[in-house]
């Protein structure tokens, strides 16, 4: 098991609502197709358009996230948001990281056909492995947002204390 974000955060299957990531499963498939390439340019050609793919998985569902972290900082008391701009800040970081960590892997690869392929390999990884990250923080502030329209259902129900 590599690293992960976010891990230990409790989250339960959301029954209601739509999901809001794309397949990610699928796209892991289609990682393992690459070793099917014959020549070190198909399987770099194979790497990158996977890699292409879950980029832009990945771009949708920061977006989609973000929505859902402006509509935790609307449903937070004056003073206590800035859920949009935490996520923002660390999408960078992470961009950052990812690019880092497997130019550096690249790095053990260097001078050799398999550098590239390496390279987007790991990109992909570690994309797929901040999808599922954003798949979990979706999963909490649905929930988060549900339970708050809960309270406030039966709230609006309860009949007075004497």
């Amino acid at each position: 098991m590599g690293r992960r974000c976010c891990d230990g955060v409790p989250v339960r299957m959301l029954c209601t609502g739509v999901m809001l990531l794309l397949p990610v499963a699928a796209m892991a498939g289609d990682a393992l197709a690459c070793g099917a390439a014959a020549t070190p340019a198909e399987r770099l050609n194979c790497a990158e358009d996977v890699f292409r793919e879950s980029d832009e998985s990945l771009s949708s569902s920061f977006a989609a996230t973000l929505l859902l972290a402006g509509r935790l900082d609307g449903s937070l008391p004056k003073g206590q948001s800035g859920a949009a701009a935490s996520l923002m800040r660390s999408q960078r970081a992470w961009v950052d990281y990812r690019d880092s960590a497997c130019t550096s892997r690249g790095f053990l690869f260097r001078g050799t056909e398999d550098e590239t392929f390496i390279v987007s390999r790991c990109m992909n990884e570690l994309t797929l492995e901040r999808l599922h990250c954003l798949d979990r923080m979706q999963k909490v502030i649905l929930l988060r947002l549900e339970g708050e329209q809960a309270d406030k259902g039966k709230s609006a129900f309860r009949s007075p204390v004497n």
